[in-house]
């Protein structure tokens, strides 16, 4: 099976199936569904953060497979164990069907084309309670469910059937600072743990 031509770099914080939506956009493909299955891989599998299979789409691009494990959302041995990175986390804490945005993250992430977004969505977009961008200090938009035929995990798909509402957000974003428990969790995240893929007590 032979490479990728055209790749992308994932970003902080970044779960496999968002980077693997970028690397859909970058290479031309309808969905990230078409750029898996493509590539001779189950999507259930990589949605659901089989390592091998995350590791071999990985090995295609060129990417370290670790930069992405740590952040992706996977099951466990037993189908009701879910597992961020080496975190257990408890479903109802992931929202996946409507996951907040920060509008100027995307904005500068577009890179003057909006069909596709230069980096990906890191896993706190996707976890109840986080609510404000640590980068801009504006809160976050939540999106729609997705469109019929859309993966919910189809992050840069996402992006482009809502960029008229995300660049609508953009004027009227409201300023909103991390709480104490949000700066918290995102310092865990993006730090981490130099020894371990652990980044919640």
């Amino acid at each position: 099976m032979s490479g990728l031509a055209l790749r992308v770099e994932p970003s902080e914080c970044e779960p496999a199936t968002s980077w693997a939506s970028r690397l859909a956009e970058r290479n031309g493909c309808a969905t990230v569904q078409d750029l898996v299955h493509d590539m001779g891989f189950s999507w259930k599998k990589f949605r659901t953060g089989d390592k091998a299979v995350v590791t071999a789409l990985c090995e295609l691009a060129n990417v370290d497979p670790e930069k992405l494990l740590k952040f992706t959302y996977r099951i466990g041995d037993e189908s009701t164990s879910k597992w961020v990175g080496d975190e257990w986390l408890a479903p109802k804490l992931m929202r996946f069907d409507a996951p907040s945005v920060c509008p100027s993250c995307i904005e500068d992430a577009q890179n003057g084309s909006s069909n596709f977004p230069r980096s990906g969505a890191p896993i706190w977009w996707y976890i109840d309670g986080i609510r404000s961008c640590p980068i801009h200090g504006r809160a976050l938009i939540q999106l729609p469910r997705p469109e019929r035929g859309r993966c919910k995990h189809d992050h840069a798909g996402r992006v482009r059937d809502n960029i008229s509402l995300i660049t609508k957000a953009l004027k009227i974003a409201e300023i909103c600072e991390p709480s104490e428990l949000e700066c918290y969790v995102l310092r865990s995240m993006s730090c981490g743990r130099s020894t371990t893929n652990r980044w919640v007590d």
